[in-house]
């Protein structure tokens, strides 16, 4: 009973520890973080960038860019940047088709006939178990069946 108690006890502590977080960014001014180009979050005080990101001490990482309020009041969401949108999109497709990077096709050439000894790595390989078995009957009946004629052949 005491140790069910115990359990219930520590169980509780330990919930506890996960209560959500008070909101750190309550204290900053409306519109710290402009919603359509970031999302604020609530424990942490940053405004999660969707584009990129204009300030002194703007982060970028894992593909994330963000800001703390709290380090950097001057920073700002913003449109992705010219320089960032010209890198997404695709190089303009060349307009000389004169054949020079043409590949010709080539027939693949077929697969050689497996050896004795690969087939044979093949098999032990997908029916090594009942190979297992069938080695360990042969070798308990090849111990066994002399130890019985032996016994009853007096």
């Amino acid at each position: 009973m005491r140790a069910t108690l115990h359990i219930v006890a520590l169980a509780a502590l330990a919930s506890a520890g996960m209560a959500p977080a008070e909101d750190a960014a309550a204290d900053f001014p409306a519109g710290w973080c402009d919603v359509k180009l970031g999302t604020a979050t609530r424990t942490t005080g940053e405004c999660m960038c969707k584009h990129d990101c204009a300030g002194p001490r703007c982060e970028r990482q894992q593909g994330f860019v963000w800001y703390a309020y709290a380090k950097c009041p001057t920073c700002r969401c913003v449109e992705k940047s010219a320089a960032a949108a010209a890198a997404d999109e695709p190089p303009p497709a060349a307009d000389d088709d004169d054949g020079e990077d043409y590949i010709p096709y080539e027939e693949p050439e077929p697969e050689p006939e497996p050896t004795l000894g690969e087939t044979i790595y093949e098999f032990v390989d997908e029916h090594g178990e009942k190979i297992l078995g069938v080695f360990f009957t042969l070798v308990l009946l090849a111990l066994m069946v002399p130890a019985l004629f032996m016994t009853y052949a007096k």
